[in-house]
């Protein structure tokens, strides 16, 4: 959208001055006398609107010389110079604008779509988690009562398997025992689903904070 406006701007201060120099050109062509050296440089850069607004796009495009197009409007007067070159600056300066939005938009594009893409990695990771947490509650709960007890926990937690499982998930269990009481908020000797599952993302990646906890709910 930014690039939009900025070349209907450019368009727009092209079409001004393409006013500026016809109007200053059919004066001064109208007064020239007879066999004036500059006139057919004049009515062939700015012999219409349209030709004007070709002149002014090619000056700053490469397809006509500076001097070429300079060197009659000085016949005319220094101010129509001065107003030529302030063109050329202009719009050197509003397609360099154009040129660095262009690079800063596609940058923030790109930015964006791999914020989206990890969130949505993290998000699928995240339900990967849950669901092999799940699993392993279902699994520990061999009576399927919904609730495991410490022993059940302990059993449970001394499978190599399950250690396993937990290591891929980014869980170090060192003590079983005081990882349980960690699990257990409500201190009702058993936990739930919500609790496992809750407890275990929370100590994600947390080694130490699970064998300092533990040493904790000991003392």
């Amino acid at each position: 959208e930014i690039v939009m406006w900025a070349v209907l701007l450019i368009m727009v201060v092209t079409y001004l001055f393409s006013i500026i120099f016809l109007q200053g050109v059919s004066i001064y062509i109208s007064e020239a006398s007879f066999g004036d050296p500059f006139v057919p440089d004049l009515m062939e850069f700015f012999g219409s609107l349209q030709m004007a607004i070709l002149t002014l796009f090619m000056s700053i495009s490469g397809g006509v010389s500076w001097w070429d197009v300079v060197k009659p409007l000085m016949a005319i007067h220094t101010l129509y110079v001065v107003l030529f070159v302030a063109f050329v600056v202009v719009m050197l300066l509003a397609a360099m604008n154009i040129i660095t939005g262009i690079f800063v938009n596609d940058a923030l594009e790109v930015a964006q779509w791999d914020k989206d893409f990890v969130e949505m990695k993290d998000k699928e990771r995240t339900k990967e988690i849950l669901s092999s947490l799940r699993k392993l509650f279902e699994e520990a709960d061999l009576n399927q009562s919904g609730k495991i007890t410490s022993r059940e926990f302990q059993t449970f937690m001394n499978r190599g398997d399950v250690r396993a499982i937990l290591s891929t998930l980014g869980l170090e269990v060192p003590d079983a025992e005081g990882f349980f009481k960690m699990l257990d908020v409500d201190h009702s000797g058993e936990i739930e689903i919500d609790e496992f599952v809750v407890g275990c993302l929370r100590f994600r990646g947390t080694a130490n904070a699970v064998t300092t906890e533990s040493a904790m709910q000991r003392m």
